[in-house]
């Protein structure tokens, strides 16, 4: 699977689900070493998640997905060496970034 297939995953999986809207920027993406942490941090559930084959694919997943319109905050491609987790989350009001 190519990093453009995977960021048209991303988008199909969740631009498709009407209960989640259909606007990118409702979405938040990012990348982690730790997806439990990251949803308690971010105080949201983890749609969706895909683990990459290093850390340098899953920036470019992200900045990919930045560049389609998901909100990738003001931190992208921050991760670790070990971030090889690409994920997604609805944003509401509870949910922090």
């Amino acid at each position: 699977m190519t990093i453009d297939d995977i960021v048209e995953l991303f988008k199909f999986h969740y631009l498709t689900d009407v209960p989640y809207g259909k606007s990118m920027s409702d979405y938040y993406c990012g990348i982690t070493n730790d997806l439990k942490r990251r949803e308690e941090e971010h105080n949201a559930k983890i749609l969706f998640a895909v683990k990459m084959a290093n850390a340098n694919e899953a920036k470019e997943v992200e900045a990919k997905l930045h560049d389609k319109g998901f909100d990738t905050g003001k931190q992208l491609g921050n991760g670790g060496d070990d971030s090889v987790f690409v994920y997604i989350y609805r944003k509401n009001n509870n949910t922090v970034q």
